[in-house]
């Protein structure tokens, strides 16, 4: 199964629970100088949050955009990855965006190509 992603309200009053795979919002609750600045790039600094290629090329064009994983992970496509303080590489407009690498928590394995979470690469099934 598939999923396609959907620009939602960013909805004070809507838990992360409440979230549906695939939707997608605009997270500005996240620029706050803990989680990183432009004059941070390239620098290793405990607690950033966002990587380097969204505080070089989006941070002045966009708030920061989470995805809800087929998994329940709540995953913000700007932050740093666990092994690359790079970050994801995103192209493309919301709904329709790609990312590389792939996305890997504990519990999901897949791609975000042309707007679309894909299967689970292990094989893992979810529930609707």
């Amino acid at each position: 199964m598939t999923w396609k992603l959907r620009l939602v309200d960013n909805d004070e009053g809507v838990g992360w629970a409440d979230r549906k795979p695939g939707d997608t919002w605009y997270a500005h609750y996240y620029k706050e100088p803990w989680a990183g600045t432009p004059e941070q790039v390239g620098k290793v600094t405990e607690g950033r949050f966002f990587g380097d290629r969204y505080l070089r090329e989006d941070y002045d064009k966009r708030d920061p955009i989470c995805i809800k994983l087929p998994d329940g992970h709540i995953w913000c496509i700007d932050q740093k990855a666990s092994n690359d303080i790079e970050g994801w590489a995103v192209s493309g407009e919301v709904p329709n965006l790609t990312a590389r690498p792939s996305i890997l928590t504990e519990r999901y394995h897949g791609w975000l190509t042309d707007g679309v979470l894909s299967d689970d690469l292990e094989g893992r099934t979810y529930g609707d």
